[in-house]
């Protein structure tokens, strides 16, 4: 297991982790500063913490009341959480997806290890972003699956952990009819086609196959049938760039690739893990 260094970026005045030195803020509130309090990157060191076995050097509580208390409440952006610490007003939208990509397994999966009063901090967050993942499931189209994915699995996982299931028959009419789509008539726009965003997809369509315990059968394999197709694109482009047009700024040289069963393979001893707004959520997968 890797060795990382889990004070370096803590701010204890705080109570959460810096971006990296040289890391300049890219929201409207915070374009262009430095030394900012991330929350995702925060829940990602947690999630690093709890695989790693070393939660008791995370101050996973003061993380968590700080993420409570950058979440918005107002009727207009219930739900919706700061990125950075320092944001004020104008945040970025996808805030609220890195954050519970890692906060939906540290509750699945390593909840006698963070406590009860993490694990409560924990539901409350999610009960209350819950209503924002619903909102933008009527309001968004699947031509654009990786943000489509995020809204209805997200919705789908937080529900059945803390909502109603009044709301399933809702969501699953969701679910069935973006991968039917998806499946059959080609992706949408393209975004299946970018490196980055195929990735994301793919972690979003894991995390539903894996952890949903309400999922009906067929739709969990639907839902593997479209894994499948995204990894056989993976795999047909063996590593190479496929439209770095696509959320890549790579103009002048060749962009990174981000082989998805690399990501998810289990961290080699003395491996450097970088710890960024996507949580290192591999090795939950892989188990």
């Amino acid at each position: 297991m890797t060795n990382m260094d889990l004070k370096s970026r803590w701010d204890d005045r705080v109570g959460l982790f810096l971006i990296p030195p040289g890391e300049k803020g890219h929201t409207a509130d915070c374009f262009g500063q430095e030394a900012l309090h991330s929350l995702p990157d925060s829940v990602s060191f947690m999630v690093y913490a709890a695989i790693s076995g070393r939660l008791n050097e995370v101050d996973s509580l003061r993380i968590l009341k700080n993420i409570t208390h950058c979440q918005f409440r107002d009727t207009g952006r219930r739900g919706l959480i700061k990125w950075y610490h320092e944001d004020r007003e104008l945040t970025d939208g996808n805030a609220p997806f890195f954050i519970c990509m890692g906060l939906i397994p540290l509750r699945k999966y390593f909840s006698k290890e963070l406590g009860s009063e993490c694990g409560s901090l924990i539901d409350g967050i999610l009960a209350e972003v819950l209503p924002y993942f619903m909102d933008h499931c009527q309001q968004s189209s699947c031509f654009y699956p990786n943000s489509f994915l995020g809204d209805s699995v997200f919705a789908w996982l937080i529900n059945e952990m803390c909502g109603d299931e009044k709301n399933d028959a809702f969501l699953l009419d969701i679910l069935n009819g973006s991968v039917k789509y998806w499946t059959e008539e080609g992706w949408g726009w393209g975004e299946h086609m970018s490196d980055v965003y195929a990735m994301v997809c793919n972690y979003q369509m894991s995390m539903l196959i894996l952890m949903s315990e309400r999922l009906p059968e067929e739709t969990r394999t639907s839902y593997i049938e479209a894994l499948r197709q995204l990894l056989d694109i993976e795999d047909h482009f063996s590593g190479k760039p496929r439209v770095p047009a696509i959320r890549s700024y790579a103009f002048t040289k060749t962009p990174t690739a981000y082989p998805f069963r690399l990501a998810i393979n289990e961290w080699a001893p003395g491996k450097s893990i970088a710890i960024g707004n996507l949580p290192p959520i591999g090795p939950i997968l892989k188990r």
